[in-house]
């Protein structure tokens, strides 16, 4: 079976099967807790290819209405195609290192970002979209954008989730009876059939990009039709009420988008650091004075562990919609954004602080050993380490492979807010998983991936959402 014939193929089936058999294997990748782990998922048909499969369906109009055969042995076929189709835009890469640069960014943001524990991203978005300060107000422009508060998406997208979950038996009436219960919320999470085709063709007209485009289906997890509403993908729920309403909110608005993330995103990641009580001291962002009276800010987040002090710089950077399909000036623009954060990170340690400014209760000299600077971006793009530290160190005029270099790439960190989430959350410190990257073998290395010590959530008001969700 050749990937370029699933159009065809799946022209042969009805519209209700090809929904229904995704809805089907989507609802066995999940559970209470979210995704299923790797482990588990490893034995099942993955995310990515239920998506890539929904995408070419619903581009496929049906001529005939046959169903799959036994055991759904059709449908593993041409699961099977779809896994081992390869971008064409891959192939122009192999034998060397750009090979594996782009092949992370296509895995990265097809199969990471959808395995982050639910919970974490409800109450990441709840605290977003509730942010208000004298110059803000995201609720008042969530409802202005939307017609309803974000409680309503957060309690359709958490009780559905629950409901659809296998452990769980339900019936379809219960289902409908949520639904209605949420209706303003609901209809801003449906698309008819033809708009859904409409819009995925200005992302792409090209089958190949299917493997890794931005699916539509996270934005809107509820097919119109005819008369008829159907959810092939419910594992998309929690996103489609999450990060892809903050993608709808801010879409095609810079400046809403700088407004609103930089320090609703900034104000989140200072609580959930300051609630792990995994640091000595945690102060916000600080003005001061530098050379020749001129007023500058500090990091956004400054924090020290006992000796060390880790400076967190936090940016609203989500990956441009064409990183996925590997267009070379998106990934280039991304490269060029996160650059300037470790920029930005590396200027403080070099000529501000301590110098100009110090609110620690500690006086002792600091070592520059002791310094680390972590940018947190939103959404992790996946884009080359090595690309990234290349354009700082060349921004920065510093020669590759001097011990500055060195010092660059091992003491300032990339990462995301999920990352962060997953130590904070569990009270874990980051400061190994930090020290651990000062190693020539791991400059290059994509956020913090060891294995966590602990797994219980410590954050409270976690637990306390949940509970506030499930109210009726």
């Amino acid at each position: 079976m050749n990937y370029y014939d699933l159009s065809r193929i799946l022209k042969r089936f009805s519209f209700d099967e090809k929904i229904n058999i995704c809805h089907k294997y989507s609802r066995q990748i999940m559970s209470l807790n979210g995704i299923n782990n790797l482990d588990l998922l490893s034995k099942k048909v993955l995310p990515w290819e239920l998506e890539t499969f929904l995408l070419l369906s619903i581009k496929a109009n049906e001529w005939d209405s046959k169903s799959f055969f036994e055991k759904d042995n059709y449908f593993r076929k041409i699961i099977q195609t779809i896994r081992d189709f390869q971008h064409p835009k891959l192939s122009k890469y192999e034998g060397n290192l750009d090979y594996i640069n782009h092949y992370v960014i296509v895995t990265g943001l097809t199969q990471f970002e959808i395995q982050h524990p639910y919970q974490y991203k409800l109450y990441r978005y709840w605290n977003i979209f509730s942010f208000v300060t004298e110059k803000i107000n995201i609720p008042e422009i969530f409802f202005k954008k939307f017609g309803c508060d974000y409680r309503e998406f957060a309690k359709l997208g958490y009780f559905l989730w629950v409901l659809l979950s296998p452990e769980i038996k339900n019936s379809e009436e219960i289902i409908i009876s949520v639904i209605k219960k949420y209706p303003v919320a609901f209809q801003q999470l449906v698309i008819t059939r033809a708009d859904y085709i409409k819009q995925l063709e200005r992302y792409t007209n090209s089958p190949d990009d299917y493997i890794s485009c931005s699916r539509l289906s996270y934005l809107f997890p509820f097919i119109l039709e005819g008369q008829k509403v159907y959810l092939p993908l419910p594992h998309l729920l929690i996103d489609s009420v999450t990060s892809s309403l903050y993608s709808r909110l801010t879409d095609k608005d810079n400046d809403l988008r700088s407004d609103i993330g930089k320090p609703a995103l900034e104000n989140y990641l200072y609580e959930i650091i300051n609630d792990s009580h995994t640091f000595s001291e945690v102060y916000r962002e600080m003005e001061y004075f530098a050379l020749h009276n001129n007023h500058e800010n500090s990091s956004d987040i400054l924090t020290r562990v006992e000796d060390d002090y880790i400076f967190f710089e936090v940016k609203s950077i989500t990956p441009q919609r064409n990183v996925r399909i590997l267009d070379e000036n998106s990934i280039i623009d991304n490269i060029n954004k996160m650059s300037k954060g470790c920029c930005q990170l590396y200027k403080q340690f070099l000529n501000k602080f301590p110098k100009f400014y110090n609110p620690f209760n500690k006086s002792e000299k600091i070592s520059k050993d002791n310094l680390w600077g972590v940018l947190v971006v939103l959404n992790e793009s996946n884009v080359s380490r090595e690309k990234i530290y290349s354009k700082a160190a060349e921004e920065l005029r510093i020669q590759q492979g001097s011990e500055e270099y060195n010092w660059l790439c091992g003491h300032i960190s990339i990462t995301d807010v999920s990352t962060i989430e997953r130590y904070c959350f569990v009270s874990e410190s980051l400061l190994p998983a930090i020290k651990r990257r000062n190693n020539r073998d791991h400059y290059y290395d994509y956020g913090f991936n060891e294995k966590l010590k602990k797994n219980r959530i410590t954050n409270k008001k976690i637990p306390m959402l949940l509970r506030e969700l499930q109210e009726d």
